[in-house]
Order: C-alpha cells, then sequence, then structure tokens
C-alpha cells in the first residue's frame, strides 16, 4: 500500500502495525516501522531548475510561489526555488502565499488571483490541485506546476512543471529487498525531472537549465554556503553544505522570499 502525502504517515504507521505482513511505502515523513518504508527525494533539485527558469522569465521581477502547509519540506522546496531565482536573477523577488492545505482548489484559486493581482507575473506551485494552472490559463500568466505534468490544465502558460518518480520502493516489493527503512531519492534515482519545455522559453534558458542538471547529476549540492535567511542570520556558512538533516528540518526563508508565514518561528 503507497500512501502519497505526509498527511498519511499516522495511519499508515497504525496500519503497519496491525497488518504486519502488508507492507506500506509513504512518500514524505520520517518515521518507519519492519514492513513500513518512507521515501522523500531531495526536491530542492527540481525546484533549483524551475528557480533558474522562473528567474529568467519573469518580466517584473515579481515571482509568485503558492504552497501547501509550511512544514520542513515545502520550505526546503521553496528554498530550493528561491536559490535558482538569486543565481538567475538577483533582483526577482518570491512572494509566497500559503494555502495551508495540500488540495483544496477553492483556496488555491484564491491564493493564485491574490498573487496575479499583485502584479506577479509568473506563479509556481508546491500543490496537488490543477485550480492555480487553471487561473493562471485564464489570466494569461506563466506557469510551472508540481509533482506531475500539469499542461493540460494550463496548455498555453505551462513553462514546465516538477516532476517526481518514487517508484524505487515499489520496485524493491517487487524483486523481495524491501526494507522498512528512511530513503532519500535524487536526481539520479530518476526521481527529479522537468516536463518538457514550452515554446516560450528561449533556448539560451534551456541550456541555462540543461547545464544545471549536468551540475546536479555531478554533484552539485543546492544547499551550500553561505546562505544567510531573509532575517539576516548566516545559516550555512561559506565552503559548507547543509545537511540532508538540517535541510529537512527547515523553519527558515533565503532573503528573495517574501514567506508571509504570522506564525513563523524564531531562534
Amino acid at each position: 500500500i503507497v500512501g502519497t502525502s505526509f498527511d498519511y504517515v499516522d495511519y499508515m504507521l497504525s496500519l503497519a502495525e496491525e497488518y504486519p505482513d502488508v507492507t506500506f511505502i509513504n512518500g514524505s515523513g520520517y518515521e518507519t516501522a519492519k514492513n513500513m518504508s518512507v521515501y522523500i527525494a531531495k526536491l530542492e533539485q527540481g525546484r533549483y531548475m524551475t528557480g533558474l527558469l522562473a528567474g529568467k522569465m519573469t518580466k517584473v521581477n515579481k515571482i509568485g510561489y503558492v504552497s501547501s502547509i509550511p512544514f520542513p519540506d515545502p520550505i526546503k522546496q521553496l528554498n530550493g526555488f528561491a536559490v535558482g531565482v538569486a543565481e538567475a536573477n538577483p533582483d526577482a523577488e518570491i512572494v509566497t502565499l500559503w494555502a495551508n492545505s495540500f488540495n483544496d482548489p477553492t483556496a488555491d484559486a484564491v491564493c493564485a488571483n491574490t498573487l496575479i493581482d499583485q502584479g506577479c507575473d509568473l506563479i509556481c506551485i508546491d500543490l496537488s490541485s490543477s485550480a492555480v494552472a487553471q487561473v493562471c490559463e485564464s489570466r494569461g500568466v506563466m506557469f510551472i506546476g508540481s509533482s506531475v505534468d500539469m499542461r493540460e490544465f494550463a496548455p498555453t502558460q505551462q513553462l514546465t512543471s516538477n516532476c517526481w518518480w518514487m517508484a524505487e520502493q515499489v520496485e524493491a516489493v517487487r524483486n523481495g529487498t524491501f526494507v522498512g527503512k528512511w530513503c532519500e531519492l535524487d536526481i539520479n534515482d530518476g526521481a527529479i525531472s522537468l516536463a518538457e519545455f514550452s515554446d516560450k522559453v528561449p533556448q539560451d534558458v534551456r541550456d541555462l537549465v540543461a547545464d544545471a542538471e549536468k551540475r546536479l547529476r555531478e554533484g552539485f549540492e543546492v544547499f551550500a554556503g553561505p546562505l544567510y535567511d531573509n532575517t539576516g542570520k548566516l545559516r550555512v556558512a561559506e565552503g559548507e553544505v547543509l545537511s540532508t538533516e538540517d535541510a529537512n528540518a527547515m523553519q527558515w526563508f533565503l532573503p528573495n522570499v517574501i514567506d508571509n508565514w504570522a506564525d513563523k518561528p524564531t531562534d
């Protein structure tokens, strides 16, 4: 049984204990069992590539980002995007709104319309619904999708989409090598890719993203220092790389992110 969201972790753990002969696999989370694995991916890798794209494609230097719930995994993805944006366009800012759900089309559409009304000319999402794609299509605003290719919902406005493939653990069940564990997949595992670019994306931008993919495959780390947060605090020193543990516990944002998180913790 495969769960596809952090929301399912507690249910899956309970069921794994109740049904020890059934294999459970959940996307995101931290707790595992003998018959339950948790898989995540270095999703910041894909976000970094789309951040480069967004930084180059915005004309007004104001990019909208609609995310789900402000906990570490979505924050990690947002910051990966922000690294790419900053590298491609140091003048661009990322205005973020939180839908407080992974799949609430009404809230998602409200967030998208709000960001467009505030002057954003490109919207990226970290959501499951297609609502933002449809808003961007109807209002003629560039769009970057999430999880799967969302082109059918924004055929003229989608530039690309972050696509994820998390089949490694399913294959382990099939071939009898499954072990309940926490695992992190990356671009070299086939977990991270981008959907086909639209005709709106010029060749020089495609080349920039292709070079980024090559560097990622060769070991480039998205969260390499120096990195400061948007309060000016040093988070990763020069010459250092953010650890996997710290990357998956992020509660802070890079300087080009307007996070709009009213209850953000301080440390």
